[in-house]
């Protein structure tokens, strides 16, 4: 088994080195227990638990800052319609307090107050009362139930006996 090399450079015939095979030996295979693997999930589980924690802790605190500011703005523009709606009022309060300095606002405001000029006279319409008229209609509409029946029980014998 002696194998005889050569070397490439110099051209030398070099033995080769021989080498014992040392022999296998078998290793007892010691039995698992499930106690060490399922340690290992545990901690593998725990492990997740805090990174998820950590990880939404360490978002939340990004966020923060622009969820505060969404709903800033989200005020900022309600707080512009109300100044908006306040500014229309204020114009049309203007022009009432302009009209009423006038000689025709005057009289005008006057008026829906219920007063009148000298020698004008006042006619004040009633409207009728709108539940005591309806109660009137409604009976005279009036009929019981034991009348509606009985009509009704006439009209089918009435027609029973006509047919016959």
């Amino acid at each position: 088994m002696n194998c005889i090399l050569t070397n490439r450079l110099s051209g030398d015939i070099m033995p080769k080195k021989q080498t014992t095979k040392r022999p296998k030996t078998r290793r007892m295979r010691t039995k698992r227990t499930k106690a060490p693997k399922l340690l290992r999930v545990l901690l593998v589980l725990t492990l997740l638990a805090a990174g998820g924690y950590c990880l939404k802790a360490t978002v939340c605190k990004l966020a923060r800052p622009y969820l505060i500011s969404h709903s800033e703005s989200q005020e900022i523009v309600a707080l512009q319609k109300q100044i908006a709606s306040a500014n229309i009022e204020n114009i049309q309060l203007k022009r009432e307090s302009e009209l009423m300095g006038t000689p025709q606002g005057k009289e005008a405001e006057a008026r829906k107050l219920g007063w009148v000029k000298k020698g004008e006279v006042a006619l004040v319409v009633q409207q009728p009362d709108q539940s005591r008229l309806l109660q009137e209609q409604a009976e005279a509409m009036k009929e019981t139930f034991w009348q509606s029946a009985g009509k009704k029980l006439v009209g089918v014998f009435a027609r029973t006996d006509s047919t016959h």
